[in-house]
């Protein structure tokens, strides 16, 4: 509800309506105030209630004096139209539920009926799956790069030798070449829509020309190909490559998390061992000082004794003067 005063101005009674979430949207055009639903369709009808006292929405000329609207300029009606002889309302223009797999827009009215003709988009089909093949080629040559050891300049990826990282290659590897039985005998395998590898990455390579025609000549074959799913593990393409990342990838229980736990584990175990290292060099190094003081305190006893001992013998065989 909104409480409107004689005293509030247009700008004053569109904030409030606006600010009480009441499912309407007021503004103020030309100097008149326009209410709008939120919501489409016969329900939709906005209820006005007057205050006996004041009368204010009256006043504003928003209702007539038997309490109507005074000036709708659109009442609240669902959408009427006709599919294939039956007649059908809907309280929206965007419709998604008349036609399997269709989203009906409806613009306006039509003295003539309208021949709706649905068609396949195989350009967009072409760019989801050249997306996927983009995708799966960066993480190949990434993983490659890792990998890699470069005889010339002696050098190695950052995880060369790393026998996961090497078995999920392979994985990859094997989920886009192998045959898909669940799939239309006829297109189970990649190559046979224009999809081949290449390299010793064994990157993917679309060949958009073929990859088309079999678009449309089969679109069904092809999704099954990409989708198919099965509970003996027999997935399509896409769906085997997302259990697979999904295996990989998941937080908490995925291989990589098990392996990040396995080298933080190692981290730690290397820390505590260099700690201990350090605290054994330091008491080495504490006895080493304090040998090397023993034995500087020994010589310099031993200097005393030796100076102390030629003395004496000086005093003993020294050798006097003759004239």
């Amino acid at each position: 509800a909104v409480t409107v005063e004689t005293a509030d101005s247009l700008n004053g009674i569109r904030d409030k309506i606006n600010a009480a979430n009441a499912g309407v949207t007021a503004t103020v055009i030309d100097n008149r105030l326009v209410i709008t639903s939120n919501t489409t369709g016969a329900a939709s009808t906005i209820d006005f209630v007057d205050d006996a006292t004041t009368g204010v929405l009256k006043s504003l000329g928003i209702l007539t004096a038997t309490n109507t609207i005074k000036n709708q300029l659109v009442a609240a009606q669902d959408a009427a139209f006709t599919v294939n002889g039956l007649s059908i309302t809907r309280s929206t223009n965007t419709i998604a539920d008349v036609i399997s797999g269709v989203t009906l827009t409806l613009k306006g009215t039509s003295a003539t009926a309208v021949t709706l003709e649905v068609k396949n988009d195989t350009q967009t089909a072409v760019n989801k799956i050249k997306a996927f093949v983009d995708s799966y080629n960066a993480l190949m040559e990434d993983i490659a790069a890792k990998l890699a050891y470069d005889s010339d300049t002696k050098t190695a990826g950052v995880l060369q030798g790393d026998r996961a990282l090497t078995d999920l290659e392979n994985q990859l590897r094997r989920k886009v070449s192998e045959i898909i039985s669940t799939a239309d005998p006829t297109l189970n395998a990649l190559n046979l829509i224009g999809i081949t590898t290449s390299g010793k990455e064994a990157t993917l390579v679309v060949d958009e020309t073929k990859l088309t025609e079999t678009l449309n000549a089969g679109p069904d074959k092809v999704a099954l190909l990409f989708g198919a799913s099965s509970t003996n593990g027999n997935d399509g393409v896409a769906t085997r490559m997302d259990s697979t990342v999904t295996l990989w990838t998941q937080a908490g229980t995925g291989f990589l998390a098990a392996k990040t736990d396995s080298l933080t584990d190692r981290i730690e175990d290397i820390e505590e061992q260099v700690e201990k290292m350090e605290e054994r060099l330091s008491i080495r190094e504490a006895n080493l000082w304090r040998q090397f003081t023993a034995l500087e305190e020994a010589l310099t006893v031993m200097s005393a004794q030796s100076n102390w001992l030629a003395m004496q013998l000086g005093q003993m065989f020294g050798t006097g003067t003759s004239k």
